[in-house]
């Protein structure tokens, strides 16, 4: 059976993620197009120039403008999400200010929303280290598609 999956491409240097060689060295993509809905890798709050901000409430916007670019480059946007999965360290601390945050790009037609907690570590962080400062505090999954609209615009056969 021949795949029907297609990943999103993304330029380097790209406006918001910046250096989009992550991808190719960890060997996955940003995004991939199968059965009318886009599947996005987790995002998480960090800046173009590869530091995450102290800030949860930072961390979050800049995950929601990474996940909002990868969405825009597969002709989508936040109507058209249809699961959200946010991952936080410390939910009774973050949640206000994810859901504050949340509410600024996704206005209408809500997605479904799963809340998990975790640590979450950057890839130039060694699994088990002691040292959480520079985690991330936060990441956001999402799923987004719409019916009889397949993504599109910036995809390659994987």
């Amino acid at each position: 059976m021949r795949s029907t999956k297609t990943s999103v491409s993304l330029s380097n240097p790209h406006p918001v993620l910046a250096n989009t060689e992550v991808f190719r060295t960890f060997n996955y993509a940003p995004a991939v197009a199968a059965g009318g809905l886009l599947f996005i890798a987790g995002q998480i709050g960090i800046r173009a120039d590869g530091t995450v901000p102290a800030s949860v409430e930072e961390q979050i916007d800049l995950a929601f403008q990474r996940l909002g670019a990868i969405m825009q480059a597969a002709g989508l946007g936040f109507a058209d999400l249809v699961e959200v999965v946010s991952c936080h360290v410390d939910v009774d601390k973050q949640l206000a200010a994810f859901r504050e945050i949340k509410d600024r790009y996704i206005k209408a037609d809500a997605p479904t929303w799963t809340i998990r907690t975790q640590i979450i570590r950057t890839p130039g962080q060694i699994p088990g280290s002691a040292d959480l400062q520079g985690a991330s505090r936060s990441e956001v999954t999402v799923r987004s598609g719409r019916a009889g609209k397949q993504p599109a615009a910036a995809l390659s056969r994987g």
